[in-house]
């Protein structure tokens, strides 16, 4: 038998509980879901049931329960190396933004709904961006963005996902090489067309003398 003075050992009394708290905490029959939310509660993996947010039954060992957040979210694609039409060699970052609609298709028609949204994001950028120039991209991003949004959004609308919109945040040559041969093909395309310019002013010139 432990005498008094052993049972105030903080070790030891912190041992003796232990037990009794976590047999609490694995004996919760109830669970909460969050405003926002929604979550399937499975009997024994099957027959799949709607919870929506408040206090819902959850029977632990009888029951399973799968979390959605029905609110709208972000995935950051890091820098991707990809390729323009015209070859040249970039980097390309952005936000993909998505919000899930039917609970239901997000838990049990996918695994792992996020991660899955994450590589169809990447992937895209990386097929829509040889679709365009350099000079297409710095010009009117916005195309590109419109571009995304609609290829991604065709992509995981079986998932029971839709795409809200695709930001790009950066979009710069691979390297400093790349990025200055770039700089010379634009002094270049510059200079073709003011001599164009001065031309086009000289012929105009003469026209006016010839006719006067």
């Amino acid at each position: 038998m432990l005498s008094t003075r052993t049972l105030a050992s903080p070790t030891l009394r912190q041992l003796w509980t232990r037990p009794s708290r976590q047999a609490t905490s694995t004996r919760s029959f109830v669970t909460i879901i969050q405003q926002g939310h929604e979550a399937w509660r499975l009997t024994f993996g099957r027959n799949p049931v709607k919870l929506v947010p408040g206090l819902r039954i959850a029977i632990p060992l009888c029951h399973s329960v799968q979390h959605v957040d029905m609110r709208e979210s972000s995935i950051s694609i890091p820098n991707l190396p990809g390729y323009t039409s015209d070859n040249v060699p970039v980097l390309c970052s952005g936000s993909l933004l998505f919000r899930i609609v039917d609970g239901y298709k997000s838990c049990f028609e996918v695994n792992d709904v996020h991660l899955n949204i994450r590589n169809t994001g990447m992937s895209a950028v990386r097929s829509v961006l040889g679709s365009f120039t350099y000079d297409q991209v710095i010009s009117d991003r916005n195309e590109l963005n419109k571009r995304l949004h609609i290829v991604i959004g065709n992509s995981i609308s079986n998932w029971g996902v839709e795409c809200s919109r695709f930001e790009i945040q950066t979009f710069q040559p691979a390297n400093r090489e790349v990025e200055r041969q770039l700089e010379v093909q634009m002094e270049a395309e510059r200079q073709r067309r003011k001599q164009l310019l001065d031309t086009q002013a000289q012929i105009n010139v003469a026209e006016g003398h010839s006719s006067g």
